[in-house]
């Protein structure tokens, strides 16, 4: 799905998708990687609270991609359930 996305957005169809699945994000990062899609043409932007949490009001981050795929500033707490759970199940045996 990614990359018939990423083959319609450089062929200059404007794309828009609101997701949370790490499984979109990584493969439009590889459709990069890969020269399907200029990283010029692939804007990614995500909604962070503020650093004090007593603000109501989002932040905006718009991460930019580099020609191998990467994220410029990988936000805090973005796409870490995988993290989280890998911790977990490499320190059980530790318990």
């Amino acid at each position: 799905m990614a990359y018939l996305i990423a083959l319609a957005a450089s062929a200059g169809i404007q794309v828009i998708v609101e997701t949370h699945s790490d499984h979109i994000l990584n493969a439009i990062r590889v459709a990069v990687c890969q020269k399907v899609i200029d990283p010029e043409d692939v804007k990614i932007h995500f909604f962070q609270q503020s650093e004090d949490m007593s603000d109501l009001a989002a932040e905006v981050i718009s991460p930019k991609l580099d020609k191998n795929g990467r994220i410029s500033d990988w936000p805090r707490d973005f796409f870490d359930e995988w993290d989280k759970a890998l911790e977990i199940l490499i320190n059980e045996g530790d318990i």
